[in-house]
């Protein structure tokens, strides 16, 4: 009887680890989806940043040589806006698997084991890079609020000045006395 329960218990725990393979396997399978879908966005990311710096240069070239508060305002905010986007190209900081360091602690272990324990240090890894991903995603809406702000000090320069004294860039307007045919 014991052969035959010891038989039962081999059965099911070849069972158990077809079953826990089956889903550790679908688990990596899913987290590094998930990997590549914060690679994807932290690249998207990036193309934002760099259409912000591009932006806030633009802002701040048009507005060398203007005068007045507003107009100071409005530079210096296209100047952080730039400042935010270059944070944000920063090159990421998070760790990746330390395979020869897995090598030596995980060799040994049964196969489930190593694959389980391989999950958890992916899963971890990608906590960290969705850590990442949000603090950079504050960051960039933080420059896009600079540089609208920046443009709308600029608006109200503008809008104020209207009427007074024209701008030192503005083009002059030339009266000329001779006929023209």
């Amino acid at each position: 009887m014991s052969d035959e329960l010891s038989r039962r218990q081999i059965r099911k725990d070849r069972r158990d680890l077809r079953r826990n393979k089956a889903l550790i396997a679908a688990i990596h399978q899913e987290t590094d989806a998930q990997r590549a879908d914060v690679a994807s966005r932290t690249g998207t990311m990036h193309t934002r940043a760099s259409i912000l710096i591009a932006a806030a240069s633009l802002s701040t070239a048009l507005q060398v040589g203007q005068q007045g508060p507003w107009f100071v305002g409005a530079v210096w905010l296209s100047v952080t806006s730039a400042i935010l986007g270059a944070l944000v190209l920063l090159p990421g900081l998070g760790d990746q698997l330390n395979i020869e360091q897995n090598e030596k602690d995980l060799w040994g272990q049964e196969p489930t084991e190593f694959s389980r324990d391989l999950m958890h240090q992916k899963w971890d890894l990608l906590r960290e890079d969705e850590k990442a991903l949000f603090w950079r995603r504050n960051v960039l809406l933080t420059g896009y609020a600079a540089l609208a702000l920046s443009l709308a000090a600029a608006a109200i320069h503008l809008s104020t000045n209207i009427n007074s004294e024209p701008e030192p860039n503005a083009p002059e307007t030339v009266v000329t006395s001779t006929p023209t045919t």
